[in-house]
């Protein structure tokens, strides 16, 4: 389900007040989830703005504000603007555990504000789905990997990246609706032949099955994410020059 459209100064006030409130007694039960659960470190949680909104703020009806009791996850484009907000319900059986500010998602890529500098120096980007494999990524320093806040990466999300380098390695959830996008993507003659067109080489990233991002570096740690990166690009370079 989705809202409609934030007003500018509303995101404004949610994105200074949510901040706060996270770290206040209000935000308590979103900082557990978000330290002990998910494992991110308060440092990492300031870099991405991450905030809370508590249950009884309302709206500027006089309603129960649609963010209210939720963990709210600001999107800036490249120059620091704020977009958009995406939000989560961290708990069991909650009815709507995502639910975005209305925005056209694909002119944007999340976190590229942040991984900009990285990537020109790395020469490469990781793409992948959501914002928090992003944040876990950054925080073991792996900082040039944005998102595209779905499972399906857009032309134009690709376009932006190709500004600034000319490698981009996609690793998707390892799920159903992950590996449906990456054989569309590698059955789609624009990507197919992107490297051609555009110089730019689009390599895909497989991960063992159920895990997506987050998951892999929990499990497998920094190093063998490296690892799959690298294989993963020896293979496209053998098929490439086959």
């Amino acid at each position: 389900m989705r809202r409609s459209r934030l007003e500018e100064l509303e995101r404004e006030k949610i994105l200074r007040l949510s901040q706060e409130d996270l770290f206040l007694e209000d935000g308590q039960e979103a900082l557990d989830y978000l330290k002990h659960v998910r494992k991110f470190e308060d440092d990492l949680l300031k870099k991405f703005s991450i905030g809370y909104v508590p249950k009884g703020v309302l709206n500027r009806f006089g309603k129960p504000h649609e963010f209210a009791g939720r963990i709210v996850i600001p999107i800036f484009d490249q120059y620091n603007n704020l977009i958009a907000y995406s939000s989560r319900d961290w708990r069991k059986n909650a009815q709507f555990p995502f639910w975005p500010d209305s925005y056209q998602k694909g002119l944007y890529v999340y976190g590229l504000n942040s991984a900009k500098r990285s990537i020109i120096e790395n020469k490469k980007v990781i793409l992948v789905e959501g914002e928090f494999d992003v944040m876990k990524l950054h925080q073991v320093n792996i900082k040039c990997s944005v998102g595209i806040c779905g499972s399906a990466p857009q032309l134009q999300q690709i376009a932006i990246l190709r500004r600034y380098c000319k490698e981009i390695f996609l690793v998707f959830d390892s799920d159903i609706a992950g590996n449906e996008a990456t054989k569309r993507m590698e059955k789609s003659s624009v990507f197919k032949h992107f490297h051609s067109i555009y110089d730019t080489d689009i390599i895909s990233v497989k991960l063992p099955k159920g895990l997506d991002p987050d998951d892999f570096i929990k499990k497998h740690g920094r190093d063998d994410f490296i690892r799959i990166l690298k294989k993963s690009k020896e293979e496209y370079m053998g098929n490439k020059n086959d």
